[in-house]
């Protein structure tokens, strides 16, 4: 989702579609040559023209049904893992050290014409199969959440950041190390929600909700309405919250604040 009415999907890796019709109608994009910045009303988006490279930051403009690709962008790796979030006026991405393979972010707040790295120089670097990437967390664009997931222990480590001036570690030792890494999400009172990942289901994943606020441990949860077996909270641009639950029940869920939920559709 890219704004209130507008939706961006990669059709194959040669093409990007863009709906303005709720995904009932979908048309392709043109590419232009590079840009500087991406329009006030457009989008950012990590795109590969080939599956077997990594993908490259990339100005939107559904409006005027065009992309390009960004003059500027962080130098560490990015894929299609990555975490891509537009909020409080910044950007944010995530992606890994190239040579150290350790999780690394970045923010502009100008529209992508200028970055601020920061690699997380403290972990172990991880050049394996069971490296982590991270994912990153955050209503506002200023009070922010990284996650990634120790290559050695499993433990989830949650780093926070006050606009990418500081970064701390937060204490993680509450939450169940799970199968594999799980996800999470800010809510409209500032709490930041793990999804842990327990033993599966008889069918699906299953979370278990922990949240802390401003960078006090981390507490079991409850999201009043919203089952267990769902996936990743998202956040859109007016700052409603959805999910969708997983087969057979694939249903809409709703929210205004993160913590209470409603069933939009299906079920």
């Amino acid at each position: 989702m890219v704004g209130p009415q507008a939706l961006l999907a990669t059709k194959s890796t040669s093409e990007l579609r863009v709906s303005a019709y709720g995904g009932r109608v979908w048309t392709g994009l043109s590419m232009r040559g590079s840009t500087n910045a991406v329009p006030d009303d457009g989008a950012l988006a990590c795109y590969a023209a080939d599956w077997q490279e990594s993908c490259h930051l990339y100005a939107v403009n559904p409006v005027a049904g065009w992309f390009s690709p960004l003059s500027a962008e962080p130098a560490f790796k990015l894929d299609s893992t990555s975490s891509i979030v537009d909020a409080g006026g910044r950007f944010w991405v995530t992606g890994t050290d190239r040579a150290s393979g350790r999780p690394a972010v970045a923010v502009s707040a100008d529209r992508g014409r200028t970055w601020s790295p920061h690699v997380f120089d403290e972990l172990a670097p991880c050049t394996g199969s069971n490296c982590s990437d991270p994912t990153l967390a955050t209503a506002d664009g200023r009070t922010v959440y990284v996650m990634v997931r120790d290559p050695a222990g499993q433990q989830p480590i949650v780093f926070r950041s006050d606009g990418g001036r500081s970064w701390s570690r937060l204490d993680t030792g509450n939450v169940p190390h799970g199968r594999v890494a799980g996800w999470s999400f800010v809510t409209a009172d500032g709490s930041h929600v793990i999804c842990a990942l327990g033993e599966r289901g008889r069918d699906v994943d299953e979370c278990q909700f922990w949240a802390a606020r401003g960078g006090a441990g981390y507490q079991p949860i409850e999201l009043h309405g919203l089952p267990t077996a769902v996936a990743d909270v998202q956040r859109a641009p007016v700052g409603w919250y959805y999910a969708v639950s997983y087969a057979p029940t694939s249903a809409l869920y709703g929210s205004t604040d993160g913590l209470h939920w409603s069933r939009i559709a299906g079920g």
